[in-house]
């Protein structure tokens, strides 16, 4: 009786543990198909305000601002969602690649992003695939915009060291630029719709020889976590 209790008891605690595991994977499933349908109904509402608005996605402050601005921003986009099969992070020119291409409408020189910031730029496309400069290029450069004082200057570059931090030049050494400053996509550009979040102030410096700041920041997206993008 003694030798068949462990048995049984054994038993039961393997089974259990089986019974877990496949919850966790079925939750795992069940999560990824919840994901893909927020991704598609956040992609729906973005199709239903573009018309005449301007959004204000920063990853800091989920806050919505729907306003009416001049003709110039009144560029029609849109958008296709896609999936990263993969992606690099750690040599000097880093590419992803998205299980979309051109028969999904796909198009070189299209901008990409997913819903904390930019991700980079289309570069070449397959009939079912394409492969995206990443913002983490050393040929990679944004102008930026920056709301708060309403300052459309500077370059955006990788800085070749963490997949979080990039940097910021040519931005003259008199503009009142602080930490927390975040820096987003410009209502002029041909490739994002404006105020699509680039980054975040971490740090702002200045050389007394030098005529521009040093401005470091982190990138508003995760390239070390991707997963859906438009």
């Amino acid at each position: 009786i003694y030798q068949h209790s462990l048995y049984f008891n054994y038993s039961v605690s393997f089974f259990r543990k089986i019974d877990n595991w496949r919850t966790q994977i079925t939750s795992y499933l069940d999560l990824k198909e919840q994901n893909a349908a927020l991704f598609k109904e956040n992609l729906n509402l973005r199709e239903q305000l573009k018309t005449n608005r301007v959004y204000n996605y920063i990853p800091w402050d989920s806050t919505i601002i729907d306003t009416f601005k001049s003709a110039i921003n009144h560029r029609q986009y849109n958008y296709y969602p896609a999936q990263v099969i993969k992606a690099t992070t750690t040599t000097k020119d880093n590419y992803i690649y998205l299980n979309q291409g051109s028969n999904h409408g796909i198009k070189k020189g299209m901008g990409v992003f997913n819903a904390q910031g930019i991700v980079g730029i289309i570069v070449t496309t397959s009939d079912n695939y394409s492969r995206v400069m990443s913002v983490l290029n050393s040929k990679f450069e944004i102008t930026p915009m920056l709301n708060r004082l309403n300052l459309r200057r500077g370059v955006i570059n990788w800085t070749g060291k963490s997949s979080r931090l990039g940097k910021v030049s040519e931005i003259n050494r008199t503009e009142p630029i602080v930490k927390g400053d975040i820096f987003v996509t410009s209502n002029y550009s041909t490739l994002f719709p404006p105020n699509i979040p680039i980054g975040k102030v971490m740090s702002v410096s200045a050389l007394n020889s030098q005529p521009f700041l040093y401005i470091d920041i982190e990138f508003a997206a995760n390239f070390d976590a991707l997963d859906y993008v438009v």
